[in-house]
């Protein structure tokens, strides 16, 4: 019997936050990068024999706001308790197309049959951001996962 095929294509939405603190390095900065997107999302979802499938996902942003901190902060202490630090994160976006944002995040899985009831999945990911914000560097960030998914 031939595999049964489905494709699915949709909008998506994510908010992200990435943050690195040094303690009594480089006056104790905090540094974030966070970005909110609007997209496109597909699946592609084959089904195999015996309960088995392939699922694939690719991800790309359409328009999204970015946030940086500012590339020079000599002599600044950053105010490091929760308030401060969610209003750091929330702080100095700016919004745009693939030009300030491109988040692309493709992924593909081998789901099958771990007993009568529960499904596991050996996985792929690879995720590739590339964000610029104001006049500062372009901030680069390659993610590859590979991995098994134990679904409860």
């Amino acid at each position: 019997s031939a595999a049964k095929l489905r494709m699915y294509i949709g909008p998506e939405a994510g908010v992200t936050y990435n943050a690195t603190y040094f303690p009594n390095w480089d006056e104790s900065h905090l540094y974030w990068a966070s970005y909110i997107t609007l997209g496109v999302k597909g699946n592609l979802v084959m089904n195999l024999k015996n309960r088995t499938e392939w699922v694939s996902s690719l991800s790309l942003p359409v328009v999204s706001a970015f946030s940086r901190p500012p590339r020079y902060r000599d002599y600044k202490i950053d105010d490091l308790d929760a308030g401060g630090v969610i209003r750091q994160l929330n702080s100095h976006y700016r919004a745009g197309l693939w030009n300030r944002l491109f988040n692309m995040r493709f992924s593909t899985a081998y789901r099958f049959p771990a007993g009568r009831r529960r499904l596991e999945s050996v996985y792929y990911t690879f995720e590739y951001l590339y964000a610029q914000n104001h006049n500062d560097g372009a901030y680069f960030q390659i993610v590859q996962q590979l991995g098994i998914k134990i679904y409860l």
